[in-house]
């Protein structure tokens, strides 16, 4: 043990946090699609299109209608690319 004594930690707090971190980390995926795909770069934004829809359905962060819509964007690259699952 610490000769500071335990530490205390607000649990309320701490899951808030990591949820602002998680938010985060998804907005941030997000810009990286939007900049790679205005750079040409249309892999490196796919990737990060992907990433970000991922994080929001396991967050169930996402509007349905656009993702949706964002799924049929997706699909109409990887069909152009002929990358079949």
């Amino acid at each position: 043990m610490d000769q500071m004594g335990p530490a205390i930690v607000n649990e309320d707090w701490l899951k808030g946090t990591r949820s602002n971190l998680e938010a985060n980390l998804t907005q941030t995926y997000f810009y990286y699609a939007q900049v790679y795909s205005q750079q040409q770069q249309a892999d490196k934004g796919i990737e990060y299109s992907c990433k970000t829809m991922q994080r929001q359905l396991d967050t169930g962060t996402h509007n349905l209608k656009e993702f949706v819509l964002n799924c049929i964007h997706l699909s109409d690259y990887f069909n152009q690319k002929m990358m079949y699952a």
